[in-house]
């Protein structure tokens, strides 16, 4: 192990996110974000978050319409 090495995914992490991000569309008002979605760069990680906040907000504007 190298401590200053950039963490591998598990060989089936791509079908445990897909399964995860599938289930999350049956739970309406539930957005994840975080590395462990898009990989480990700050970039993609902030990504997702920003992503998560526009999908959420979306969500609670279209509640808050209802009556």
């Amino acid at each position: 192990r190298y401590p200053q090495a950039i963490p591998q995914m598990m060989p089936d992490h791509t079908g445990e996110i897909e399964a995860i991000l599938d289930d999350e569309k049956h739970v309406p008002g539930l957005y994840l974000a975080g590395n462990y979605i898009t990989g480990v760069g700050v970039e993609h990680a902030a990504a997702s978050g920003y992503t998560a906040f526009n999908l959420c907000n979306s969500y609670l504007q279209s509640r808050r319409n209802q009556p």
